[in-house]
């Protein structure tokens, strides 16, 4: 397996804190959003993409935790797009493996190492999914998976008015390394969200749902950001 870490937003909605920093560096009560995230990754080969923009940023972070690819892209005109950026970077590092997929403005109170068990596990690519109790919790606000009562995904819809679901997508996603070329298809048909290339597997192929109920927060706009500082007061 081998990680690769979504970094390539400019965080606009959280200007001014993310003019000169990428949202991954945010610090929530004193540990960055990707720290979090790099401590249950220990000894795991992470790839890391960002813009050119924030390209130092990280590479100054690293210390060796992981690689950091920049996408040559400036600014969000000219951007690869989230499956683009996957795309580029398993082509950048030649990736023949499965893949776990995290998008680095998300905190987890799930344990990451659990999903990754429960991956490995299935035949399918897995995405984790919070349970946000009521259907309002997700209306325009977030993507939403739907599934079957094996649990296998049957619809992904992207912040629906009318969600079919009270499970919220986190950017959090096991891709098995024989649906690497749907990936690759996807790509080329749509390159910005996530959430179409969970649609597109679903098309092609069967994607299993990893419900959690513990906290999560999708770290966009500075609402958000005062909920996870509430919500994530210790590690």
């Amino acid at each position: 397996m081998k990680v690769i870490l979504l970094a390539a937003g400019y965080g606009t909605r959280l200007y001014p804190l993310t003019k000169d920093m990428p949202k991954a560096l945010i610090k929530i009560n004193k540990i960055t959003i990707l720290d979090r995230i790099l401590s249950e990754l220990k000894n795991e080969t992470c790839h890391l993409v960002t813009n050119n923009k924030f390209y130092n940023h990280f590479l100054q972070h690293s210390m060796g935790q992981y690689s950091v690819i920049n996408d040559g892209t400036s600014s969000n005109d000219d951007r690869l797009g989230a499956v683009g950026d996957i795309i580029y970077t398993i082509k950048i590092k030649s990736i023949n493996d499965d893949v776990l997929i995290i998008n680095t403005d998300n905190m987890f109170g799930c344990k990451i190492q659990e999903f990754i068990q429960f991956a490995q596990s299935q035949p399918y690519s897995v995405t984790a999914c919070k349970d946000m109790q009521h259907k309002d919790n997700v209306r325009g606000r977030f993507g939403v998976v739907v599934h079957n009562q094996n649990n296998i995904v049957t619809q992904f819809q992207e912040k629906p008015s009318e969600p079919l679901s009270t499970l919220a997508s986190v950017g959090l996603y096991y891709i098995k390394k024989k649906d690497l070329n749907f990936m690759k298809e996807c790509a080329q048909r749509s390159a910005d969200n996530t959430g179409d290339m969970i649609q597109y597997l679903v098309e092609k192929t069967k994607v299993a749902a990893w419900p959690f109920s513990q906290a999560w927060s999708d770290v966009g706009t500075h609402d958000s950001l005062k909920e996870a500082s509430l919500l994530f007061k210790t590690r």
